[in-house]
């Protein structure tokens, strides 16, 4: 699956998806680990 395809999928940015495949790619599923900005589904 391209990065375009998930980001619609995931309904984030492109840019974000492409980020997220890049970091995929260099170093590993360790550079995916949460950290950042997020949505906060607390209440």
């Amino acid at each position: 699956m391209s990065p375009p395809q998930v980001a619609k999928c995931l309904r984030v940015l492109r840019k974000s998806a492409f980020v997220w495949h890049q970091a995929w790619r260099t170093p590993g599923a360790e550079a995916l680990v949460p950290g950042g900005r997020a949505a906060s589904t607390a209440g």
